[in-house]
């Protein structure tokens, strides 16, 4: 009889691992599914890691200033410039690490793509910050101070800026998706109409909850893809 639990036991649990590495998400991501199709999604807003040409590794901040000098006249300075990419740039999805801010649509393209993933669609995005419901924020319908980043969380924490991704342990949907409300703005590979800017959601630290549900799962602003603007992040999503 114990003989035979045993054999059952060990049958079920490499059933159970098999299953996990053929149809499961990278342990990174969560599985979302979006009109019956099955996508991967990050947990957590995205840092970029850059590597140099001898294979130093280094954290990728973007360089933003008000202005810059360039060809004898000043220009703006959070404008990003692909010719200013040396190295090659990656995105990483990690608990308790500060998110990448003031990166450019271009930037975040780039970094997932590299990493074997791609930007988020705003179906995507949507489906996991609402939790697969028609709801506006991803713990429920109504805003809630402190449950994420936002500005009444830094207000009362005495620092209105960005924390470390995951760090809001009740800012999460069902599946363990965190940040998708505050903390950062994502860019979304949609555009608007023009084709000439593209999607960011989910409200940043600097936005209240209380100002046109800047911070639900609905609220949609376009930018153009090649603007760094502070409280502005991503994360990426990956076809299953």
């Amino acid at each position: 009889m114990l003989q035979r639990m045993l054999s059952l036991t060990i049958i079920i649990l490499v059933f159970n691992y098999g299953c996990k590495n053929i149809t499961g998400c990278p342990e990174e991501m969560a599985e979302i599914s979006v009109k019956g199709k099955r996508v991967c999604i990050d947990r957590y807003e995205n840092y970029i890691v850059a590597y140099r040409s001898n294979k130093e590794m280094y954290k990728y901040t973007p360089e933003v200033r008000a202005v810059k000098f360039e060809n004898g006249r000043y220009v703006p300075g959070n404008v990003f410039e692909e010719g200013e990419l040396k190295d090659k740039i990656y995105a990483r999805s990690t608990r308790g690490i500060i998110p990448v801010d003031n990166v450019s649509w271009i930037e975040a393209d780039i970094a997932c793509r590299n990493s074997g993933k791609r930007l988020c669609k705003k179906e995507e995005w949507e489906t996991a910050c609402m939790d697969g419901k028609m709801q506006l924020y991803p713990y429920g319908n109504e805003y809630k101070e402190g449950v994420c980043n936002g500005y009444e969380n830094g207000i009362k924490r005495g620092a209105v800026s960005v924390m470390p991704s995951g760090y809001m342990k009740d800012c999460k949907n069902s599946s363990g998706v965190f940040d998708l409300s505050g903390n950062l703005w994502e860019w979304l590979y949609d555009s608007d109409n023009t084709k000439s800017l593209r999607l960011i959601k989910g409200g940043g630290f600097a936005n209240s909850g209380y100002d046109e549900e800047e911070l639900s799962c609905r609220n949609n602003k376009y930018q153009p893809p090649n603007i760094r603007l502070s409280g502005v992040g991503f994360r990426c999503c990956k076809d299953r």
